[in-house]
């Protein structure tokens, strides 16, 4: 008999990406190019850097437990009121909330495969009972979607576009969904690379919560760590009708969400000409690095995010030892159906070039 309400060896184990400082010292290397989580590689906006010098002065203050500037200026930046609004540390700890406010043991799960392995360890966490779909050619299948989709179904969870894959939901299949959504079951779209997504007709969240919200449990996650270049300070938002943001509000911890963060994020929504850029150059750079895998003769799944998933002739993990060796982050998958794949960020170009070169001599 056990003292813990749960087994460790029940948990699914969450794989980061091999860590650049670690990289360095292991290899002795001077340099390394990280490729393998998705971080925007333009880093930190010189005047972020200024304005957080300024606000560091402060931090031995707790920050405002209401978030009410942050909220403010997502308020005004989604057209919702603030009550529809959530800040969390990182959209990671806004999906355990949401599990935790849905989720009882055996109570079913919808998610996908392959996709982002949090959904996993959560349902494993709260003792889910969870209902996985295998993705289609790497993407989403409505019909397929549809048929799964019951009452008993408490939460279904998608990621959009797809980590790793890039794949996303259409508009149209996306409202379909919404309208099948059974009253007692809640809608969770991860939107974590939504600000790379440059397809016609990606859903528009915000429009399609507006529409179906009051009669739907709908909620939206979304992320400072992508676009933004703010992954280490850990914060993200949500969106949903004021009952559901209300219950997570209750249930998350006391100030789950820096000062610097907060203050952080508020500089970078009111400058959008800085994510203009950074998406402007993930297109670029994703077309630059397409071109450059078509004349290696490597498939690829088209990405709307800013990474590509990218099917190689030799194991992915041998893949990722080489180009460790030279310097060279990726992500390769323990997931049998992902072995002959690696998932790499679309970096800068000088990057990609590097990476390039180094693809050739492997394959």
């Amino acid at each position: 008999m056990t003292k813990y309400t749960i087994n460790k060896d029940d948990i699914s184990d969450y794989v980061a990406g091999y860590n650049d400082e670690d990289a360095k010292k292991n290899f002795r290397l001077r340099k390394v190019i990280k490729l393998a989580s998705n971080e925007n590689p333009y880093k930190v906006p010189v005047g972020l850097k200024w304005f957080l010098k300024k606000k560091i002065k402060n931090i031995y203050r707790y920050p405002d437990q209401d978030y009410k500037e942050i909220k403010a200026v997502l308020s005004k930046k989604l057209k919702l009121s603030t009550g529809e609004i959530f800040p969390g540390n990182g959209s990671d700890e806004i999906l355990d909330l949401i599990f935790k406010a849905l989720i009882k043991p055996k109570e079913k799960v919808l998610l996908f495969e392959p996709s982002f392995s949090v959904y996993t360890i959560l349902s494993d966490i709260y003792k889910a009972a969870p209902i996985r779909i295998n993705m289609i050619n790497f993407q989403y299948n409505l019909d397929t979607m549809l048929k799964k989709l019951s009452k008993q179904i408490k939460l279904v969870v998608i990621c959009n576009p797809n980590n790793p894959t890039g794949t996303y939901l259409n508009s149209t299949d996306m409202e379909r969904l919404i309208i099948k959504l059974p009253s007692n079951t809640t809608l969770c779209i991860d939107e974590a690379y939504y600000d790379y997504a440059d397809s016609g007709d990606f859903p528009d969240m915000i429009k399609l919560y507006k529409k179906y919200g009051s009669k739907k449990s709908i909620i939206v996650t979304r992320t400072f760590s992508k676009i933004y270049a703010m992954a280490g300070l850990r914060i993200g938002y949500a969106f949903s009708n004021s009952e559901f943001i209300g219950l997570i509000n209750a249930i998350r911890i006391p100030f789950n969400v820096n000062m610097l963060a907060e203050k952080a994020s508020i500089y970078a929504l009111q400058r959008e000409k800085i994510t203009q850029k950074s998406r402007k150059r993930n297109t670029e750079n994703k077309a630059f690095f397409c071109s450059a895998l078509e004349r290696l003769n490597l498939s690829y799944i088209p990405t709307q995010g800013n990474f590509i998933l990218i099917k190689i002739p030799i194991p992915g993990r041998i893949v990722f030892q080489k180009l460790l060796q030279k310097g060279i982050i990726i992500r390769s998958f323990n997931d049998p159906a992902l072995k002959y794949y690696v998932r790499i960020t679309i970096g800068t170009k000088n990057e990609i070039k590097k990476l390039i070169k180094q693809l050739k001599k492997i394959l």
